[in-house]
């Protein structure tokens, strides 16, 4: 169709072909909006999305390459027992005892609210000790319950796999670190004294692995309590101390070691143990070898088995997490193939701040709630435990009173050691009702619960989630 102007000139009409463009762009922008996000020459191409009002889609999930197929990870168990091999040096009795475990990243990280939680519990059931403690605190992670030391020893991590030497890929636990030690190696553990029952505890234990013969050396607060040969195996190993110690220093005098950790903890009573590693969204529970991990869980016996992730994964006013919803659904599947004897309780995710375009203050990340949404519907759904932390933070006045009284950090991301303390309290009933549940009802408090007790003072800084408590003030105030 050709149009005539009033100078008599004549233009061509291109609407029908700029309308035919215009629908061939929209349909290719739809068809690109089905792929994910990809990397190309080292470039991340995000996923177009024409109509963010409407449509929303879960992009911030976990690495592809650490989410593996199930299958090639649980294994059938392989028999504990040999003839030819002492797994124990020395006996450990846990039959009064509930153990915890907790899985974390970096909300947790230094002992941050599980420090509160292990004394609430001890106080009322009994037990003490700080219970495990990894072969490396990394980052100078600022850890009040406790510290380690070593020498000729490297360490690595579980979400570094892929920089460990092959014969140490498939050796992780879910404690998250392991160390080589050969000889004239050391390594040394030192339990903190910041809460009454940290150094109550009358057993001590080192695990390990002896891919060879060695010969080891155990000192317990600087005297000798056990020298001994280790014939090789590939199995779990672990000497028990049955004293009190303040100090554990193990030393390699022959052969070579590979190192997870030490326990300071009671023969009854409550133990809680902080298995976190920062930055751990929760997929380097894949990396842990179902293994080990069998004869570790085992050999320490856990009751209870808490699963705290997501905090990293959240993203400013994002309403769907459908696709970790499924990845967490295989994490819980996984930590019940490699903890088989445990309770699995879901923890859900903290509100967090962010400051805005345009913004001096600091506000809601607004997407916790639909995080927590989610990680509920997958512990409904693999039919375990859940403990909903965003709803208990929003009961004590939510993010504006937690930055208020220092309860979190400058961040707005981790507690203080005051605000861990704080939640502490608030999950102290639902965890000491799986306490009774795991015991049989056998352990019952040793005096009526009046009031959840509260963290030495020296513990709760206000300002600073990391500082010295030189300017500690109460959280009653």
């Amino acid at each position: 169709m050709q149009v005539t102007l009033p100078m008599g000139k004549r233009v061509n009409n291109y609407s029908p072909g700029g309308f035919a463009y215009a629908l061939a762009v929209t349909v290719l922008f739809v068809v690109l909006s089905l792929f994910p996000p990809v990397e190309i020459f080292g470039i991340k191409l995000a996923r177009p999305n024409l109509y963010p009002e409407v449509l929303e889609y879960d992009d911030s999930s976990l690495p592809e390459d650490i989410l593996p197929d199930l299958q090639t990870l649980i294994l059938e168990p392989q028999p504990l027992v040999s003839d030819s091999v002492q797994l124990t040096f020395g006996d450990a009795d846990s039959s009064r005892t509930i153990r915890i475990a907790f899985m974390g990243d970096s909300f947790i990280e230094g002992d941050i609210f599980t420090c509160n939680l292990r004394e609430h519990l001890q106080s009322d059931f009994g037990g003490a000790g700080v219970g495990f403690v990894p072969c490396q605190l990394p980052f100078k992670i600022y850890r009040r319950t406790a510290s380690v030391s070593s020498s000729l020893c490297k360490s690595y991590g579980i979400l570094k796999v892929k920089s460990a030497p092959e014969s140490l890929k498939d050796k992780f636990l879910a404690t998250g670190y392991l160390s080589t030690a050969g000889k004239g190696a050391v390594m040394e553990w030192k339990c903190g004294d910041n809460f009454s029952h940290l150094r109550g505890g009358d057993l001590c234990r080192v695990l390990f692995l002896s891919p060879s013969d060695s010969r080891v050396e155990l000192l317990a607060d600087g005297e000798k309590t056990l020298e001994c040969n280790v014939s090789g195996s590939d199995l779990l190993r672990q000497i028990v101390v049955h004293r009190p110690a303040e100090k554990l220093e193990l030393r390699v005098l022959e052969g070579e070691l590979l190192v997870y950790g030490a326990s300071f903890e009671s023969s009854s009573g409550v133990i809680v143990d902080n298995l976190s590693v920062r930055s751990n969204n929760g997929g380097g529970i894949f990396n842990v070898s179902s293994q080990l991990n069998r004869q570790f869980a085992t050999l320490l016996d856990y009751d209870i088995v808490v699963l705290q992730y997501g905090l990293n994964i959240m993203l400013p006013d994002k309403q769907n997490y459908s696709k970790y919803q499924k990845q967490l659904e295989d994490m819980i599947e996984y930590a019940r193939a490699i903890f088989p004897e445990s309770l699995i309780v879901v923890m859900g995710v903290t509100d967090r701040g962010i400051l805005r375009e345009g913004e001096n203050e600091y506000s809601s990340i607004r997407s916790a709630d639909a995080l927590t949404r989610h990680q509920k519907a997958a512990a409904e759904n693999k039919g375990v435990l859940f403990w909903n932390s965003w709803s208990e933070m929003n009961e004590l006045g939510g993010l504006p009173v937690f930055a208020e009284r220092g309860w979190i950090a400058t961040d707005q991301t981790h507690f203080t050691y005051a605000g861990g303390s704080v939640l502490a309290g608030r999950m102290y009933p639902f965890m000491s009702s799986l306490v009774l549940e795991a015991s049989g009802h056998e352990m019952e408090p040793l005096e009526p619960v009046d009031s959840v007790p509260t963290a030495p003072a020296e513990i709760l800084d206000s300002r600073n989630r990391l500082a010295l408590p030189d300017s500690a003030e109460s959280i009653r105030n």
